[in-house]
């Protein structure tokens, strides 16, 4: 199981990390572009990044956007770890995804099946299909590393605040149906986690978070034992 104790999330405009900060993410997620014509240069961003971490996700824009293939084209590469797929409305939009991904490899030269796929569940219609849409993903390619979970999303999207208890139980639900799948779930914050979010995605059960704020690593690897620590415990 991967270990997500500490993930960076970097926008397109953002400045690569210092080398010393990058070195200590579990992972680096790299966000697209608002703008298809700016695609092409996410080759050499990308390629940037897998020189200061080994664990590279490319974030795929929404499916419904028609930009997907697009920006995955331009930025997929060899070396890349895995793709963030964005929350689905349907488990038709993963399988479309998981094809382009197929398509791509092998345009790549990249052996099929071996980008990982993390998965958001941020949006209640997301969520309603989350078990369903594990389970059909399990009996194909296999390829699904982690699951996201975005408070933040999942409030806008009701209109109440992020601490409601309506948002709890949908985490909740995230870390259970993570558990039932055997994948780590990741608590996905925009922003620098403060103690409190910190406390709650642990309380929820998460075996990580992710963070737009570089600074905030060191806190939140302090926070989540590794995937190994775990192992070791429970033998």
């Amino acid at each position: 199981m991967d270990t997500v104790r500490a993930i960076l999330v970097l926008p397109a405009d953002a400045a690569p990390p210092a080398v010393s900060i990058a070195a200590t993410a579990d992972a680096i997620v790299a966000l697209p572009p608002a703008e298809p014509a700016d695609f092409e240069a996410e080759r050499d961003r990308v390629g940037e990044l897998l020189n200061l971490n080994e664990r590279v996700y490319i974030a795929a824009p929404p499916v419904d956007s028609g930009d997907a293939r697009g920006y995955l084209a331009a930025a997929l590469q060899p070396g890349v770890y895995g793709v963030v797929a964005r929350p689905p409305s349907s488990i038709e939009q993963l399988r479309y995804l998981e094809s382009l991904l197929e398509d791509l490899e092998q345009r790549a030269e990249i052996r099929p099946g071996l980008t990982a796929m993390a998965i958001g569940f941020g949006t209640p219609r997301a969520l309603a299909i989350m078990s369903e849409a594990l389970d059909a993903l399990r009996g194909s390619a296999d390829r699904t590393t982690s699951i996201a979970w975005n408070p933040q999303l999942v409030a806008e999207a009701l209109g109440i605040p992020p601490d409601s208890p309506t948002v709890a139980q949908s985490g909740a639900n995230v870390v259970l149906s993570a558990a039932a799948h055997d994948l780590p779930a990741v608590y996905w914050f925009n922003g620098a986690p403060g103690d409190d979010e910190i406390a709650a995605a642990r309380a929820l059960g998460f075996r990580g978070m992710a963070t737009t704020d570089p600074a905030s690593l060191p806190r939140l690897i302090d926070a989540f034992p590794s995937a190994e620590a775990e192992s070791e415990e429970s033998s």
